[in-house]
């Protein structure tokens, strides 16, 4: 049985690519088939701590450095399967590792779920040190749109595409609703409440539409992150008198999430900067026509006009537009609706995801 060690970012803070590994982490298909040993290369504790420096990450980082070293020279590894960090420091602390492993000479292959890497390596010597510490390196991303990301410093042949998936949820989730004012037209936006993530255009939006629809209802779930933002964001709702027409629900997690997507008639997430967001795979299960923007992988995952709609970053009339045809259409709405959850049990569900995993560390230690 092949040997692999595992470097990933697991929870806490609950993410999108903590979510995505420890599914690997937990997946049967992998562990069943490989000698598995797990290393966790999170440094921090919450959503507010990443991309803070702090001394107890340094010496959080030597503890890592010296655990993997201890795992390296007590077994005999066939790959390393690491999961780095954003472009920037993040990264330069998470390539430490691949530069360890590459030292003792192990196969390694580098999970991207971040886009951002071109941008910054502008800077030549940046590009210097991507350039050698992606050299010899396996690569996988989430969607072929997001090749162009890195290819000044990835070779394509050097690099797996595979799409993000989640554990399904039960069907007696997915059929159960709950009593609701059929005649209210429930959106709902479900991510960190970031200003890119744009909840604000959201919100601008629906203050819009109120002029000519007044049973529209939007459920902001999702963690603050900035105090300057929630201030903005409140004091637009007090000063437009949105107050009845929007909930603000904070961090909801795991299964408690399911009741918010059952009783939406859409879901929209017209955020300007994304990799592959694994909340759409969430509405899409649900059934929900989504809305969102041109940005990363979004265009592999939505079909525009058939599983929902792509609109153009910071475009608030595109998105009020599609908004007012969803409203409008309630058979457009259920088709829509239909063909997100046929494409999401084809393409996005957990066991997809890890089997493709899994081939590809079987094809990356086999392959000379």
């Amino acid at each position: 049985m092949k040997k692999i060690l595992f470097m990933l970012h697991l929870p806490p803070p609950v993410h999108g690519v903590s979510q995505i590994n420890t599914i690997i982490k937990n997946s049967t298909i992998i562990n069943n088939n490989l000698e598995c040993d797990y290393i966790n290369i999170a440094t921090a504790s919450d959503i507010n701590d990443l991309g803070t420096q702090r001394i107890g990450k340094y010496l959080q980082i030597i503890k890592l450095i010296m655990s993997m070293f201890k795992h390296l020279i007590s077994k005999k590894y066939d790959l390393i399967y690491i999961t780095p960090s954003i472009p920037g420091i993040g990264f330069y602390k998470d390539s430490i590792f691949i530069i360890l492993g590459k030292i003792f000479k192990k196969k390694i292959i580098c999970h991207l779920h971040i886009q951002g890497f071109k941008k910054d390596a502008e800077s030549t010597l940046k590009k210097k040190y991507y350039l050698s510490v992606f050299n010899g390196v396996k690569v996988v991303h989430l969607a072929e749109s997001l090749y162009k990301d890195i290819e000044t410093l990835v070779d394509k042949n050097n690099v797996y595409f595979i799409a993000n998936g989640i554990i399904p949820v039960d069907n007696s989730e997915l059929n159960k609703k709950l009593d609701s004012n059929s005649n209210k037209f429930e959106i709902l936006f479900l991510s960190n409440m970031i200003e890119f993530k744009g909840p604000f255009l959201l919100l601008e939006a629906l203050s819009n539409l109120l002029d000519r629809y007044n049973d529209i209802h939007i459920t902001f779930i999702g963690k603050w992150q900035d105090e300057e933002f929630k201030r903005k964001f409140l004091d637009y709702v007090i000063e437009h008198s949105l107050e009845k027409y929007i909930s603000v629900l904070g961090g909801i997690y795991g299964s408690d999430k399911n009741q918010y997507f059952r009783n939406a008639n859409t879901f929209i997430l017209p955020t300007r900067f994304e990799a592959f967001p694994l909340v759409l795979l969430e509405a899409m299960e649900f059934s929900l026509p989504v809305i969102s923007t041109n940005e990363g992988a979004i265009p592999d995952i939505i079909d525009n006009n058939s599983t929902g709609f792509i609109i153009e970053k910071n475009n608030s009339l595109e998105l009020i537009e599609k908004i007012e045809i969803l409203i409008n259409n309630k058979l457009l709405q259920k088709s829509l609706g239909e063909n997100a959850r046929k494409k999401f049990e084809e393409n996005y569900s957990s066991n997809i995801m890890e089997q493709k995993v899994y081939d590809t560390i079987m094809k990356v230690i086999t392959d000379e």
